[in-house]
């Protein structure tokens, strides 16, 4: 069985790298075990050298169902044609995709009942002087809250919308496009605080880019709640972020963890293989019932 090493990030308030001897074909569920439990602890895993595309689908094998990508999907139906199960993250590659505007923090598919378990990212060809990724979590996030608040979050829950809103010089969020957010796009509701699926400890599970506002509050109380748990998550010592060497891979659980990035260098490279993994994927999860649209 190979071995696996791992310890704690150094400088980083979360995360763990992680260290495979690697043999010829598949981890294998043993190693799936320890990896799962690693996720589980750490919430993030960087893991340095060469993986294959064939090796890096293996290694997410091992979190959980391999899930198929789709486009950017904004109606309710199913994206046509066969999906892969590997995408491109790139400002420069033809099959690439996001360009290299800023992105709001964010957990994948927030906007549907179900949304991912975990992403990867490998690193095709970055340049060093190109981006990082950023990452906050909201395990560590509730832990920092005042004891009232936290009291204060119980049974409250967000509105979370698909925000597919760009600009050429800032990240966008839904409270700032709330209003104009197209009522067709998919959306839904999730509690404020939720249970990590295997600890079950709580965690702050609110983002930028798609939490629209907090339900049974005004419009008031609600955006100054959050800006309340904004301020916890984003502030800098609770953010991770990654500076992008060519072989660097990072998993990511997506229920604790959310992720952003700045503005990239236009034509320096900064290409990422993208592979994820969870229950469903958002098309098996539509069309929503009408109460939800």
């Amino acid at each position: 069985m190979p071995k696996v090493r791992a310890q704690r990030l150094t400088g980083a308030p979360f995360g763990a790298a992680v260290d495979i001897a690697r043999g010829p074909g598949p981890l294998g569920a043993s190693v799936a075990r320890v990896l799962r439990d690693l996720l589980a602890e750490h919430h993030l895993l960087v893991l340095r050298g060469e993986w294959s595309e064939a090796e890096h689908v293996d290694l997410v094998g091992c979190f959980g169902r391999v899930l198929p990508q789709g486009p950017r999907v904004v109606v309710n139906d199913h994206p046509a044609g066969d999906l892969p199960m590997v995408t491109f993250v790139s400002n420069v590659a033809a099959d690439g995709g996001l360009g290299s505007f800023e992105l709001a923090f964010h957990h994948d598919l927030a906007h549907v009942a179900t949304p991912l378990g975990g992403l990867s990212l490998y690193a095709i060809d970055v340049a060093d002087e190109q981006s990082p990724t950023r990452f906050s979590n909201g395990r560590l996030a509730y832990l920092q809250l005042p004891r009232h608040t936290q009291q204060r979050l119980i049974g409250l829950q967000g509105l979370f919308a698909g925000n597919y809103t760009t600009t050429s010089d800032q990240a966008v969020s839904a409270r700032d496009v709330r209003d104009a957010l197209d009522p067709t796009w998919p959306r839904t509701v999730h509690p404020i605080v939720v249970p990590h699926p295997v600890t079950g400890e709580s965690c702050v599970y609110v983002n930028e880019m798609m939490t629209v506002e907090i339900l049974g509050l005004d419009r008031r109380d609600g955006d100054a709640l959050l800006d309340e748990l904004f301020q916890r998550l984003y502030d800098p010592v609770n953010i991770y972020e990654h500076h992008w060497q060519t072989d660097d891979l990072v998993v990511w659980d997506n229920l604790v963890v959310q992720h952003a990035r700045r503005k990239l260098h236009e034509t320096k490279p900064r290409t990422l293989r993208r592979v994820v993994f969870g229950e469903k994927t958002p098309w098996e999860q539509w069309p929503y019932p009408a109460a939800a649209r």
